[in-house]
Formats: structure tokens, C-alpha cells, sequence
């Protein structure tokens, strides 16, 4: 170290500048070039990597959504075809059930409905009754319509113009009653599918259908035939733009369809006649639907219900990952230029703003050294040496800055050191001082809010009670008089009714008087508005009656209450918000009562919890139901659930839900504290909640929790024992 130093004292005496050098190997711009060239290499084979199972993934889903497609419109073609044989059996059991006989109605419906085929496929259609069954002077009867096939040799007759390209045959000659789409629905009972089969050059199937009388026995059955040969001609396309193929197996595995050799369809080959497939059959025949790849090959299958089909897309890998590889190699490489173009770019302005750093700190070394040796005199000095002389470092820019905000940090830890021990103990008494005044100011605050609560609600109690007791006198004079006014009005209509019976004729005046007031209609309505008078004094009064119970200005003291009657009264007051209206549906109130005794109580003020309670809820649910329309708030309508029970046999338990747009666990932890509202300025206090908590918990020994989940809704639970410890209200 001696050493050292002395050659930095000789060259600051001789006038020559320190100046630290770096090896280009151990540069941080060399350092930091391979570090994020290496990294960039990774990340790019990574990123091909995850380009090329993505895009592939991409084309297995296209070849699947094509086979859905492609089996989806198979399907709707066949159920069309069942749903033909249906209709037909239901309008033969109702030919039937008519006791019509004549076979040529059935023949001309069996026609009629063929004319109308509503699919290509449809090549046949016919009725083949039991015996002396549809109709009865006839053991078998079948009569069949099919389009002509223009071979030689057909049976049956072509139809007059315009309907020529039609034949018609009864099937009786070929004993139909032993063919498979007789014997086997038959037996069924039920809608079949043919197994597939060969018919003048093409290949047919049918759909057959029984048909039922009224005991539900069968009497015959309906054949739709469709067309395999056609269907297969539906399907020779591409699966997708760079190839593939469509092919359909029967539930048997016989090839219907099969593009790359129709000389195997036409014959009905197995699946066995196909390596590949063979492969892969046993995993598709148990199968619903699915991808699997055998032979460098995509096998997609899916099932069709009614038929119990298979239908297949095949695409040779190669051709569908073609583009797949190519963009993954183009994208890869133009993002590996741009890397290391970013990098030398990166590493060149790292580099111009690392020397201007550096050079403060190559100063503050040749400042450090020059103190160092005027401490120390007596070092002798070594030859001068020569100008090219210099400081060379074996680590790299980084590791001068490390060694310079090192010695500055030790500098600065010493300072903050001794201004912490002064700040600390200023901290502690200005800390004590604070936490005193908070909590004067915390209860002082509190004590006034609850003042002005109370003195508001104790006015509003009041004025509440005088108004309903105002309202309560007139009310209760006019229905008491309605009783006297019903009973006389009833006098008045039967002896007006006896007078029109006795004299059904009166004078002409008496008569144009009648007419022009409408009697009869007053006769009929006057009862009515009567019955409606007597309803809504009615209503009035229960009103009258829930104000009282709420406000309750003259229970201060426990009385033993209703808790239900409290609730249902809180729930009156507010229905105008719990009406529906034009903009949205009525909210939904459900009870769930249980059977309590009295509860022991302050009456006033436990309403007063059940009002902050249910008005939250409603405001929660309105803000929710600013953001849907009327019909979104219809299907998933606004409810407050209430529910009371028994905890024990010493408390009760009050349970008031919604389904409104629920709390985050961040404001329930405040939601009791004095003067916290989520409400805009003006339209909430924060005292609501507040003062809720404080009448349950200190006024009624009792407990009170919130439970949240955002999105869903909020619940509070309410418990308090059903007698209380006897003490003045506070």
C-alpha cells in the first residue's frame, strides 16, 4: 500500500494527471454486450419456440372449427330428414284415429309431403302399415315415392307431367315387412337409423319412424330414404386453404364417404381396409369428438347424434405447418437483428454517459491521495517517472463507482448516525403529544356528532308522531262514517230497486233523468267506490300506525318489543324507494321470520339501526342498477333478504342482506368508524354506521358485523340478548 501511494504522490508532483484505464475485456460495455447478446439468444429461441406451439395450436383449432361446421350441417340435413318421418307418422296416427280407410289418402299424403322436400339428400319416402292395420281390406300396404334414377330396369311407375321426375310403387312385391327399416323400428318402438346400404348405383339410408294408434301399439311405420352418395359430394372439399379432406364412417366403421378412393365408399369398405385409420379407430370410436395425429397426419373426428356417425377432417402435417415453420424462422431472425442493433445502440449510450461519472471519480481518487501524503510527510519519494506512467484497473467502470459511493456512504452513515439520536428523542415527545390531542379530538368530535344525531333524530321522532297523530284523527272520522255511508248507500240502491220493480215504467222525466246519469252504472259503481274508500283509509291507517311504531317518542326506556314489528314498520316508511318505477322493477323484499318472544329493548333506537341498515342497502343497489337496463335488472332483480332467529336461548340474531354491489375488505375495516362514508359530499354524514354500532354494542350489549364480497352483495348480522341488564339510556 506504501508503495503505491508513493508512486500516486510522484506522479501528482511531477505534474502528471491520474487517469485510470480499462481492458476492453474487462469493460462493462464488453460485459454487458455478451450478457444481453447470450440472454437475447435464449430468449429468441424461447419466443420461436412459443410462436411455433402457438401457431400450430391455432391450426389445430381452425381444422377442428371446420369439422364442426362441416358435422353441424350433416346433422341439421339428417334430423330435417327425421323430423320429416315424424310429422308424417303423426299425420298418419291422425288419419287413424279418423277411422279413414281409403288407401289413396295415405298415398296422395305420402306425395304430398315428398313433393315438398325441404333437403337434397331426400330420395324415397313411404308408409308401411302392419297388417290390416291403416288399411283394413289390405294385409301389407306400403306406398312409396322416390325420384327416378334414369337406370334401367326400375320399378314402379314415373308420375304425369309436371311431376315426372317422380315414381311411385307399392312395395308389397319385395316383402317389405322383412326388410331391415321395417323389422327393426318395429321392434324399437322408436325413430331409427338404417345402418347404410347399396340401392340402383347409390348408396341409401333411412330414417324410420313407427307409427302409434291409440292404444300406443304400433300399426305401421314411415320411411324417409336420404341419400349417402350425395352427402359424400357435399363433403369433397378442402378442410383447409393448404389441404385436407373430409371423410364419414358409419357406426359399423364403413367408409360413406372417402375422397382419396370413392371406389371404397361405394363399396361400404371398413375401416380396416385403411392402415392409418385402423390405427387410430379404436380411439375415435369411443370417442364424442377430438384431434388426434398419427403417420405425420391430423386425424379430427366428430360424432353426429342422430345418426351415430363419424365425420373426419385429415390434414398431412407437413402441409398444414408449412407456413407455420416459415414464419417462425422469418420472425426469429428479424428479431435477433433488431436485438443486437438495440444492444450496440444501448451499450454506446451507457458508454457516453459512464465517462463523465468516471471522471468525477478519478478526481476524487486524486483528491483522497493528495490529503493522504500531506498527513504523512515523511514518505520518501521514488524517481519521478515517466509521463506515459498510468493507474490501471483490473475490475471495470462499475466497480470504481462501487469503491467511490462506498466511501461515500460510510461518510454519510456517520452523519445520519448522530441525526437520528437527536431526531429520535424529539420523535418520541412530539409522538406522545400527538397521540393526546388525536384522541381528545377523536372523542370530542365523536360526542358532538352523536348530540347532533340524536337531537335530530329526537326532533324527527317528534315531528313524525305529531303528524301522524294529526293524520290519525280525520282519517279515523271518515272511516268510521264510511260504514254509515256503505249501509246507507245500500238502503238507498234496494229501495231504488224496488221501486224499479214495482214500477218499471216511470214518468218520462224520471225516465231522460235516468238516462242521462247512467243509473245502472252508479248502481254497479257506487259499492265499488265505496270498497275503494274504505281501502285506502284503511292504508292510511296502517301508516299511521308503522310512523308511530318507528318513531316510538315514548318508549326511552327497555320495553319488551316485536322486533317483527319494528322491521315491518322500517320497511313501510321506505317503501317509496322499494316501488318499481319506469327506469327499473320493484326490489324484491324476502322475510324468513322466526318465532321469537318479546325482545327486551330501546325500541326507537333499534329501528333507528334498522333504517341506516335497509336505506344503505337501497342506495348500494341503486348505484348498481345505474349501470343495466330494465331488462338486465329484470332477469337479475334487486333483493333485500331479513331474516330473525334464535342464537340460543339467551340471544336473537337479526340478518339484513342485499345482492348490491358489495364492499372491498379495505373499506370494511372502516365502515364503523365515525364520519367514513363512501357517499358523495352532501348526501352522506359518516355517522350512520356509526352510531348503529354504538346503540347495539354499548346501548344493547349486543354484537354487530359486516360481511362483504364485492360484486355480490353485503350482509349485516345483528345479535343482542333477549333481556338486558337494567340501566339508564345514554
Amino acid at each position: 500500500m506504501l508503495l503505491v501511494l508513493k508512486k500516486k504522490l510522484s506522479l501528482v508532483q511531477s505534474g502528471i494527471r491520474l487517469q485510470t484505464r480499462y481492458s476492453w475485456r474487462n469493460s462493462i460495455g464488453t460485459k454487458l454486450f455478451i450478457y444481453v447478446l447470450g440472454t437475447s439468444l435464449l430468449a429468441l429461441g424461447g419466443t420461436a419456440f412459443f410462436f411455433y406451439t402457438n401457431l400450430e395450436a391455432r391450426i389445430r383449432g381452425e381444422i377442428q372449427s371446420k369439422l364442426n361446421t362441416k358435422a353441424e350441417s350433416i346433422e341439421g340435413q339428417l334430423q330435417t330428414a327425421r323430423a320429416i318421418a315424424q310429422d308424417l307418422s303423426a299425420a298418419s296416427q291422425t288419419l287413424d284415429e279418423s277411422n279413414i280407410t281409403d288407401p289413396n289418402v295415405y298415398k296422395q299424403l305420402v306425395l304430398n309431403t315428398f313433393k315438398k322436400r325441404s333437403i337434397p339428400l331426400m330420395m324415397g319416402l313411404g308408409i308401411g302399415q302392419a297388417e290390416f292395420e291403416l288399411v283394413p281390406n289390405r294385409k301389407w300396404f306400403l306406398p312409396y315415392f322416390f325420384l327416378d334414377q334414369s337406370v334401367p330396369d326400375q320399378f314402379g311407375q314415373p308420375l304425369p307431367a309436371p311431376n315426372q321426375h317422380i315414381r311411385y310403387a307399392d312395395l308389397i312385391d319385395d316383402r317389405y315387412f322383412e326388410q331391415p327399416y321395417y323389422t327393426e323400428v318395429i321392434a324399437a318402438k322408436r325413430p331409427i337409423w338404417v345402418e347404410p346400404y347399396h340401392w340402383y348405383g347409390i348408396t341409401l339410408t333411412t330414417c324410420a319412424a313407427p307409427i302409434f294408434n291409440r292404444s300406443n301399439d304400433v300399426i305401421g311405420m314411415v320411411g324417409v330414404d336420404v341419400s349417402v352418395t350425395t352427402l359424400g359430394k357435399e363433403v369433397n372439399t378442402s378442410v383447409i386453404t393448404e389441404g385436407g379432406y373430409f371423410a364419414i364412417l358409419s357406426a359399423q366403421g364403413r367408409l360413406l364417404a372417402y375422397p382419396p378412393n370413392q371406389q371404397q365408399a361405394k363399396s361400404l369398405a371398413t375401416f380396416e381396409d385403411i392402415p392409418s385409420l385402423k390405427q387410430v379407430w379404436s380411439q375415435i370410436n369411443q370417442g364424442q369428438s377430438g384431434l388426434v395425429e398419427v403417420d405425420g397426419q391430423y386425424w379430427a373426428y366428430q360424432r353426429i347424434e342422430a345418426t351415430n356417425w363419424i365425420v373426419l377432417a385429415v390434414v398431412p402435417k407437413s402441409a398444414a405447418l408449412r407456413h407455420v415453420l416459415l414464419y417462425t424462422i422469418v420472425g426469429a431472425v428479424g428479431i435477433g437483428m433488431i436485438l443486437l442493433c438495440v444492444v450496440a445502440l444501448f451499450v454506446k449510450q451507457l458508454n457516453q454517459r459512464l465517462n463523465p461519472i468516471l471522471k468525477q471519480c478519478n478526481d476524487l481518487k486524486v483528491g483522497r491521495t493528495q490529503r493522504y501524503l500531506q498527513e504523512n510527510q515523511d514518505l520518501s519519494l521514488a524517481a519521478t517517472p515517466s509521463e506515459d506512467e498510468a493507474d490501471y484497473q483490473s475490475g471495470d467502470e462499475i466497480d470504481v463507482l462501487a469503491e467511490t459511493i462506498d466511501e461515500m456512504t460510510q461518510q454519510l452513515q456517520a452523519a445520519f448516525q448522530s441525526l437520528e439520536e437527536v431526531n429520535a428523542e424529539l420523535e418520541n415527545r412530539v409522538e406522545v403529544r400527538t397521540t393526546e390531542l388525536k384522541q381528545a379530538l377523536h372523542n370530542l368530535s365523536r360526542t358532538q356528532a352523536q348530540i347532533v344525531q340524536s337531537e335530530k333524530m329526537s326532533a324527527l321522532g317528534q315531528m313524525v308522531a305529531g303528524v301522524a297523530h294529526e293524520i290519525n284523527n280525520p282519517v279515523n272520522f271518515i272511516h268510521g262514517n264510511l260504514i254509515h255511508v256503505q249501509e246507507y248507500a245500500h238502503n238507498l240502491l234496494n229501495v231504488l230497486n224496488l221501486y224499479q220493480k214495482y214500477y218499471p215504467k216511470p214518468a218520462d222525466e224520471i225516465q231522460a233523468e235516468v238516462d242521462e246519469i247512467d243509473l245502472e252504472f252508479v248502481q254497479k259503481d257506487l259499492p265499488k267506490m265505496l270498497d275503494s274508500m274504505k281501502l285506502g283509509t284503511d292504508r292510511i291507517r296502517q301508516i299511521v300506525l308503522s310512523l308511530r311504531n318507528f318513531s316510538r317518542i315514548d318508549e326511552a326506556e327497555f320495553k319488551d318489543v316485536n322486533i317483527h314489528e319494528g322491521i315491518d314498520s322500517t320497511l313501510l316508511i321506505l317503501q317509496h324507494r322499494l316501488k318499481g318505477n319506469s327506469e327499473r322493477p320493484a326490489v324484491r323484499v324476502q322475510k324468513d321470520y322466526d318465532d321469537l318472544p318479546l325482545v327486551e329493548c330501546y325500541p326507537g333506537q333499534l329501528n333507528q339501526v334498522f333504517m341506516n341498515i335497509l336505506a344503505n342497502a337501497l342506495d348500494a343497489m341503486e348505484e348498481r342498477n345505474a349501470k343495466r337496463t330494465y331488462q338486465q335488472i329484470e332477469a337479475d332483480p334487486s333483493q333485500i333478504t331479513i331474516r330473525t332467529s334464535m342464537v340460543n336461548a339467551q340471544w336473537v340474531q337479526i340478518s339484513i342482506a342485499d345482492n348490491g354491489l358489495g364492499m372491498p375488505e379495505a373499506i370494511q375495516k372502516h365502515i364503523f368508524n365515525p364520519f367514513f362514508t363512501t357517499k358523495p359530499i352532501g348526501k352522506g354524514t359518516g355517522m350512520g354506521m356509526s352510531i348503529s354500532y354504538q346503540i347495539i354494542t354499548e346501548k344493547h350489549s349486543g354484537k354487530f358485523e359486516c360481511f362483504s364480497t364485492p360484486g355480490e352483495g353485503t350482509e349485516f348480522l345483528i345479535q343482542i340478548p333477549f333481556a338486558q341488564q337494567y340501566q339508564t339510556a345514554k
